[in-house]
């Protein structure tokens, strides 16, 4: 008899949730990836140890290389990580769209 209890329970929370009775959750939409070309130049939150905030970026892809624009070291950073980071965009390079 309990069992029977314990496998309505779950048959009404299923059937609940399948006819959309969980609405209240809130529905996490991603952000499309920031648009960033070779050649970009942009500032970052964090300075770098050189004294620079300034970056061009060298390499796409899941990760993206940037060369400081002060003393010229590189380095690659995640594309989330580097997209949080960014403050703005100094300079956009030769193959961003013009708008």
């Amino acid at each position: 008899m309990a069992s029977e209890v314990g496998r309505a329970s779950q048959r009404e929370c299923r059937n609940a949730a399948l006819n959309g009775a969980t609405s209240s959750l809130p529905v996490l939409v991603p952000k499309p990836p920031l648009p960033l070309y070779l050649d970009d130049v942009v500032v970052l939150r964090k300075a770098h140890p050189c004294g620079g905030d300034t970056w061009r970026i060298v390499r796409l892809g899941a990760d993206i290389g940037v060369r400081c624009a002060t003393c010229g070291r590189r380095v690659l950073i995640g594309r989330s990580d580097l997209e949080r980071d960014i403050k703005r965009f100094v300079e956009r390079g030769p193959l961003a769209p013009a708008d």
